[in-house]
């Protein structure tokens, strides 16, 4: 079965409403005058106008419901691209998190701290030998339209539909936690270190156009590097 899109709908109220017209005026034709009036059975000036506003009426009704059944169609549609957004981000984290692990002297050498609630992390160079990964919360630039996101190397995780909600004072709500804060390797054989690091994220996304859609979500993930 073929599915009616929103315009197939619209044009068969429009075809309904005019069938409906096309019956009233027929009939307010054939209406016989008045034994004591000999004017011609005709249209008067009242009845055209009462005709213009019962009309205006049943369209103004029509187009609303079809306006808001059209948005709420649309919104629907935003908030499955913004689960599915949420839902990319947040698995493409976890297998960097679990692949790389934490990165502690990459994280000493550039004085980025790991106490608290952080928004940059760092990576895999110790672990690897490679070149380290950044996942960084980019807070936008001032003056301009651009949106907060979550950055991996400069290269932005989640498309320009999208982006990390602030509050009323511009503060990103998102954020990246680390435990343990010391570093696990370093610091290996004292009892209080040999812990598993696990990185907490806590994200909110919202859609652009609409901005009440939003989508919090707060996860742990387990990186698989231990303690050599």
């Amino acid at each position: 079965m073929k599915k009616m899109g929103i315009w197939d709908l619209v044009y068969g109220i429009w075809r309904r409403l005019s069938s409906l017209w096309n019956r009233f005026v027929l009939a307010l034709t054939k209406m016989k005058p008045h034994s004591f009036s000999l004017r011609p059975s005709a249209f008067t000036l009242i009845e055209m106008l009462v005709s213009v506003v019962i009309f205006g009426i049943v369209m103004s009704l029509v187009l609303g419901s079809v306006w808001t059944m059209v948005k709420t169609r649309e919104q629907a549609t935003h908030f499955r691209n913004l689960q599915q957004e949420l839902q990319f981000g947040m698995i493409k984290m976890a297998d960097l998190i679990r692949a790389y692990g934490v990165d502690y002297a990459q994280h000493n050498t550039d004085g980025v701290s790991l106490d608290g609630e952080i928004q940059h992390l760092i990576l895999g160079h110790r672990v690897w030998g490679a070149e380290p990964l950044r996942i960084k919360i980019n807070i936008g630039s001032e003056g301009d339209d651009t949106a907060a996101h979550i950055n991996i190397n400069d290269v932005p995780l989640f498309s320009d539909r999208v982006q990390l909600k602030a509050d009323d004072e511009g503060q990103i709500l998102s954020y990246f936690q680390v435990v343990p804060e010391a570093d696990p390797f370093k610091n290996y054989g004292r009892a209080e270190y040999q812990l598993q690091p696990r990185v907490k994220i806590y994200l909110v996304l919202q859609d652009r156009k609409y901005p009440d859609l939003e989508i919090p979500i707060q996860t742990t993930i387990s990186s698989r590097k231990y303690s050599p």
